[in-house]
């Protein structure tokens, strides 16, 4: 087994690294939000065959993909940089996209080159560089008529300065609009920022642009000697005591695009097998039997689907599986 690795692009953000329940064609490699799993190594083989290495075959396999009416409206994205020369005795605002950064007279003592950055395709995070401190707040506003708000609690949305040195998010004092369309906050310092909400006092979930792409993430730090439960949107994942190698942000990432994509984490190998349920209650099952629904993961090494199995609660809509490690995974109907 090998030690978890950290998060690469979203560490800063989730805290966690990857699982993915990947519902794409058969002939796509699967992606992840936080970075591909790493191939299983030769000193893994060991762990891998405690479960059944059952090879799907391709021409018998449907992955299952959403509903139509899940599908949202066109999607938005921001994406690219803004750079602008602030100067100290005037006014001056840098927009990107439907973002806003306003800076008042005074904020910066020289001349000074701004850079305003979406630094995630999926999640609503953008960095103000370089590393300065402002001497009069500026104004962050971020648009929400172009996030994935589905199931948020809007009382609760805050933006969030991402602090280094703890490793956590801090929620900045922020308001939003009469019409709901906007909200800000002060900033007095450069740094990474994201649009969150808390869940619980130990789950932050990180909201999402809208439409075809990620649908947010949702994460919570699990310590190795309690284990803990994360759940985001009828998927969860029960980890036992002492199966992890660590204390870890675990994490749990929804896809909202035509490859309806959800990513769990950290990826890795564990001590004792964990339990992951994934809902199926949005995806089309026109015409299929629940009874051949069965997990599967990709293997990126031979390019095959592997059949986990899965106990299937018709009910509730969720097939649920022990896993000996989290890498991407998919629902299939056999």
């Amino acid at each position: 087994m090998t030690r978890m690795k950290r998060l690469s692009r979203l560490a800063t953000l989730a805290g966690a690294i990857s699982f993915a329940l990947l519902i794409v064609g058969c002939n796509e490699k699967p992606i992840s939000p936080i970075g591909n799993s790493d191939p299983v190594l030769p000193e893994q083989a060991s762990q891998i065959s405690r479960q059944t290495r059952k090879v799907l075959d391709p021409s018998r396999m449907k992955l299952l993909r959403p509903k139509a009416p899940r599908a949202l409206q066109k999607g938005h994205v921001c994406s690219g940089t803004k750079s602008k020369l602030i100067k100290p005795d005037r006014k001056d605002n840098i927009d990107l996209c439907h973002e806003k950064l306003e800076f008042p007279a005074g904020a910066v003592n020289q001349e000074t080159e701004i850079s305003f950055v979406a630094v995630n395709d999926h999640l609503v995070e953008l960095e103000i560089g370089p590393n300065v401190t402002f001497n009069a707040a500026a104004t962050l506003t971020l648009h929400l008529k172009v996030v994935n708000l589905i199931d948020v609690n809007m009382a609760a949305l805050t933006i969030s300065r991402y602090d280094a040195a703890s490793d956590n998010w801090i929620d900045l004092p922020s308001s939003i609009d009469d019409k709901q369309e906007n909200i800000s906050a002060n900033i007095t310092q450069a740094g990474r920022y994201a649009l969150t909400w808390n869940v619980t006092p130990e789950e932050k979930e990180f909201i999402a642009w809208q439409g075809e792409n990620w649908g947010g993430s949702r994460a919570k730090k699990m310590h190795r000697s309690k284990g803990g439960r994360l759940e985001f949107r009828g998927h969860e994942m029960e980890i036992p005591t002492f199966a992890l190698r660590g204390d870890f942000k675990m994490v749990i990432t929804e896809v909202d695009k035509e490859a309806a994509q959800v990513d769990f984490g950290p990826s890795g190998h564990f001590d004792q097998p964990v339990k992951v349920t994934i809902c199926y209650k949005n995806l089309d099952t026109t015409g299929l039997d629940p009874s051949t629904f069965t997990v599967t993961w990709f293997d990126p090494v031979t390019r095959q689907w592997i059949d986990v199995g899965g106990t299937v609660d018709e009910k509730g809509k969720k097939i649920w599986v022990y896993v000996w490690h989290f890498t991407q995974y998919s629902l299939a109907s056999r």
